[in-house]
């Protein structure tokens, strides 16, 4: 039976806070509270499933609170969420499938992506940004919101961290919605996408509870602060913070890396 010092829970729930105000801001949370983790000393699988737990909490909180405050498109979540939580359910077998070396290796191979994610969004987020998306007369493309979704869930069931931020970034690029909007919507699914995995990690027996209770009140309590500036600064405040976020997401990969 494994055991987490009281530095190592200070540690887990500190990073968790943190995990939740930026999720709730502009995704990648799990950037912060995965690492968070690891040096708590859990490994990789109890960690993977930990943090789903603990995300899938302050996804809620989050979700619910901006819900009040920007217009929902269901069509677009129709299309979206069913196939987002396909590829949840395949993500999270396939990890679980993996020995523990195995799934430091898949997380460290995220790099590049994110790499490559930070340099697109200079030009995305100076862009002219959208209007806010409501109810459309004519329902969007259905190939967009499936393509990202699907993709989106499958990195989330496998892994998970910066998905947030990939799924922002792609309904705000590829399917014209507003930041705001799209900080709403990508809620949706990833709430979606955290349940399906969770399901599969909890019937696997890959959550450590007496560290992810902890873990999800502190993601809720960072969610509620996040989700809060989210709703009063808008748009200014997703601009501002999702480079950080994903300037972060690298320095804790590397970080990862280097401590392995």
């Amino acid at each position: 039976m494994i055991e987490v010092p009281a530095a190592g829970l200070a540690i887990a729930w500190g990073g968790h806070f943190l995990a939740g105000a930026c999720d709730a801001i502009a995704g990648g949370g799990g950037m912060i509270g995965l690492p968070a983790l690891f040096l708590a000393g859990l490994p990789p699988h109890l960690a993977l499933g930990t943090n789903k737990f603990s995300s899938t909490v302050g996804t809620l909180v989050s979700t619910w609170q901006l819900r009040r405050s920007v217009p929902l498109n269901g069509r677009l979540l129709w299309m979206a969420i069913p196939i987002a939580m396909g590829g949840s359910w395949m993500g999270a077998h396939t990890v679980l499938s993996l020995q523990p070396d195995q799934v430091e290796l898949l997380i460290m191979g995220t790099i590049p992506l994110v790499m490559g994610l930070m340099w697109s969004s200079r030009s995305i987020l100076r862009g002219k940004a959208t209007t806010p998306l409501s109810p459309p007369t004519a329902p969007p493309s259905p190939q967009g919101p499936a393509t990202i979704s699907g993709i989106a869930g499958l990195y989330d069931g496998a892994i998970g961290p910066g998905v947030g931020t990939f799924l922002m970034l792609g309904l705000h690029r590829w399917c014209g919605v507003s930041l705001m909007s799209a900080s709403l919507h990508t809620k949706c699914i990833n709430l979606s996408t955290n349940i399906m995995a969770l399901c599969v990690m909890l019937s696997a027996g890959k959550v450590m509870w007496g560290v992810a209770i902890g873990c999800a009140i502190a993601n809720a309590s960072g969610a509620w602060v996040g989700t809060q500036l989210t709703v009063r600064w808008g748009e200014t405040i997703i601009r501002r913070v999702l480079p950080w976020v994903m300037g972060g997401v690298v320095v804790t990969l590397v970080m990862r890396l280097v401590l392995a």
